[in-house]
């Protein structure tokens, strides 16, 4: 059996291995501290890791709702400066064949044939020669002549007409009598003729208050201040409000009509101007809201039978009228979107489509086609509707002309089965550019009286424009009228 030797070791050996030991420990330690700090930052990097990961997702999500919402942008800023900026200011271009615009040289005149005789004849005749200043003596039968229409402004002065009103009793009724002068204004300082020119230049020519009173007083030597000429417009309204209300009488009983609204500002609160027209009759009224209840009110009892002529905003749609929508705003607004600039090819044949249809269907119904004509036409004219719309469209531009032409559709083609049914709501646009004119001016009314002022006024001037004669007497007519039916003046 062997014997198992022991190893010693000197005081010196052990003294080296406890050093190297302590040292070994220390080192295993930082080590293990390293390996620990490692890891530690192993995990924060891959906690980091997937946070940013995310991030760079959520953010790629948000460019592509931004990459959206630009070209939306993009779109409506477009649409903005086609209105804003619809007609530059551009060099007048030459024209192909070298001409210049307007008559040619030689070119014989057209002026309407003067056919109105002369208040006044004057001879002219010279006394010397203006050459050598030799006295000429003889006269000559023959003579040119030259006719001149001009205004005497110098006769154009105010007339001040003092009424005395005699105090009279009746043995009969036993009661005082005062007798009320005809054609005048009652509690007015103005005369007849004085308030319709106001009128007309407040609601005609659209002239602000001053530059009335400007006017009064370089041309007539009359003196009216801006209140003068607001109070005057007021006893227009009162002595316009049956005619007013007449109006409205007349646009509910036509078999067609139009309806428009824009915004109308009173004391710097936006308001709406509705307008309500035929053919003949302009009715406005301004409320507060731009709800399909303003038009229910205004039109009360819809039937099947009567056809509402409008654009596309939705307030109209779901009254109980047979619709007709304007293709000029569906028009118009395929082509701002076609001439954008990168706008898709999508658009550019849908625009063309619409082109050719409307086309097609102005030059129909201009032929006075019968009825069953066109009730076939009306079912061609929906299925090439319905085949503009059929294709899955991916550009922006073209979805939203076509989701147009979805929310209209059949209302675009009631003028091919209705006689007299246009296809455009021009109308109510030229009917409600003079309160629009109006507005640029004036900002609006700074009241509600004035608002009030505005469409009773407007209403009755525009109507009364639309039939023959002058449309001076016509006002007058009108206002006298409704004097001597009302001669105390009694307001509403």
């Amino acid at each position: 059996m062997k014997e198992k030797t022991q190893k010693y070791y000197t005081p010196a050996q052990e003294e080296i291995a406890r050093k190297e030991l302590r040292l070994l420990r220390i080192a295993n330690a930082n080590l293990i501290r390293q390996l620990e700090n490692k890891t530690q930052k192993i995990i924060h990097l891959e906690t980091t890791l997937k946070e940013q990961t995310s991030i760079i997702l959520s953010l790629k999500t948000k460019v592509t709702e931004l990459e959206t919402k630009l070209e939306k942008l993009t779109i409506n800023t477009q649409s903005y400066q086609t209105q804003i900026f619809k007609y530059p200011i551009l060099k007048q271009p030459k024209p192909e064949n070298g001409k210049t615009l307007g008559g040619q040289k030689g070119h014989k005149g057209h002026s309407k044939e003067w056919t109105k005789e002369p208040d006044i004849i004057k001879e002219i005749y010279s006394e010397e020669c203006p050459h050598c200043h030799n006295k000429i003596s003889t006269e000559s039968q023959s003579y040119d002549t030259h006719i001149v229409e001009d205004i005497p402004l110098e006769k154009l002065k105010p007339e001040i007409t003092e009424y005395r009103i005699k105090r009279q009793w009746c043995s009969n009724c036993k009661k005082n009598i005062i007798a009320i002068p005809a054609n005048v204004i009652p509690f007015s300082r103005y005369g007849i003729n004085t308030l319709i020119l106001v009128m007309l230049s407040k609601y005609h020519l659209h002239q602000p208050y001053n530059k009335i009173s400007e006017q009064l007083k370089t041309i007539f030597n009359l003196e009216i201040s801006n209140g003068g000429i607001k109070n005057l417009l007021k006893k227009g309204k009162i002595h316009c409000k049956k005619e007013y209300d007449n109006i409205l009488q007349k646009i509910r009983g036509a078999p067609i009509k139009h309806a428009d609204e824009t915004t109308w500002k009173i004391k710097g609160q936006t308001n709406w101007l509705w307008a309500f027209l035929t053919e003949e009759s302009n009715y406005f009224i301004i409320e507060g809201s731009r709800g399909k209840k303003i038009v229910e009110k205004v039109l009360p009892n819809p039937q099947k039978t009567e056809v509402l002529i409008h654009d596309d905003y939705g307030s109209y749609q779901s009254l109980n009228y047979s619709h007709q929508s304007c293709w000029a705003h569906l028009l118009r607004k395929a082509r701002d979107y076609a001439n954008f600039e990168g706008s898709s090819h999508e658009i550019k044949e849908i625009k063309q489509k619409l082109d050719n249809l409307y086309k097609e269907i102005s030059n129909f119904i201009s032929t006075d086609p019968d009825k069953t004509n066109r009730q076939e036409k009306h079912a061609i004219y929906l299925s090439e509707l319905e085949e503009i719309c059929k294709p899955e469209y991916t550009s922006e531009d073209a979805k939203r002309v076509i989701t147009r032409i979805k929310n209209q559709k059949e209302n675009l083609l009631t003028c091919v089965l209705i006689k007299d049914v246009p296809m455009t709501n021009n109308l109510a646009e030229r009917a409600i550019r003079p309160s629009v004119v109006n507005r640029k001016i004036s900002g609006g009314s700074r009241s509600l009286e004035g608002s009030q002022m505005h469409v009773v006024n407007m209403s009755v001037i525009q109507t009364l424009n639309h039939t023959d004669g002058n449309l001076f007497d016509k006002v007058k007519n009108t206002v006298l009228q409704s004097v001597k039916l009302n001669p105390r003046g009694k307001g509403e």
